[in-house]
């Protein structure tokens, strides 16, 4: 499933994005997780695996979980670039 999610969101995004995975440890739990970063970018967000299985095991394709990650990636960077604006 990672693996698969990974390629379709590489397929959807720009040459120049990066997707870093790592792994968070928190309260003795462990969970997989991913950012996607680009060039002047203002977003960050930490993506977990966990949170798209569900929907993997219920026959939801890797390329549309791609789609609404990315969407989220995008509407986060924009949220950052608006407040970051000099007014």
């Amino acid at each position: 499933m990672k693996e698969e999610l990974l390629q379709a969101m590489r397929n959807i995004l720009a040459d120049n994005s990066k997707i870093i995975t790592f792994t968070v440890y928190t309260k003795r739990q462990r969970f997989d997780a991913f950012i996607i970063s680009q060039p002047d970018s203002f977003a960050s967000p930490i993506f977990y695996f966990g949170d798209y299985f569900n929907s993997y095991m219920k026959n939801i394709s890797p390329e549309d979980l791609a789609k609404e990650i990315v969407g989220i990636y995008y509407l986060s960077d924009n949220i950052g670039s608006l407040l970051n604006l000099a007014f």
